[in-house]
């Protein structure tokens, strides 16, 4: 009877770790400032500074439709501090078309708008926190 009664209570107490571990929450990129019906776009998530701009935690495309915006949906994260890069694929091939020093020749942006100085924006700048469901919007722009 003892044993019954504190396997009762362990699963009491444990049912709330397994319920929270479950809690996930979907973020859609809202990306603007695309040409209806041309290219595509990719949304590359980080999750900390330290993997920002070198280790994504997910890397998603979709093409561009009828509107002048395209909707990237990120599904089931865990809540936490984030940060989006995005580029505008306008030819769909696949790649970040760049000129002299690497300069991006297609538009690109980041969470929060945020702009960097010769290079890409910072962590700080770019960082967002997800604790439930959330639509942020990201507005890509050529580099001149």
């Amino acid at each position: 009877m003892m044993s019954y009664r504190f396997a009762s209570v362990l699963l009491f107490l444990l049912l709330p770790l397994e319920a929270s571990s479950e809690e996930t929450a979907n973020l859609t990129v809202r990306v603007q400032g695309v040409t209806p019906g041309q290219g595509e776009v990719e949304v590359t998530l980080f999750s900390d500074e330290e993997s920002w701009m070198e280790n994504a935690a997910h890397v998603l495309r979709e093409p561009v439709g009828d509107e002048a915006w395209v909707d990237v949906l990120v599904p089931r994260l865990a809540p936490g501090d984030y940060a989006a890069s995005v580029y505008y694929d306008q030819d769909g091939d696949g790649e970040l078309d760049s000129g002299m020093f690497r300069i991006p020749k297609e538009p690109v942006g980041f969470s929060n708008d945020a702009r960097g100085k010769f290079g890409p924006a910072k962590w700080d700048a770019a960082r967002f926190t997800l604790d439930g469901d959330l639509l942020i919007t990201v507005n890509v722009v050529k580099i001149r």
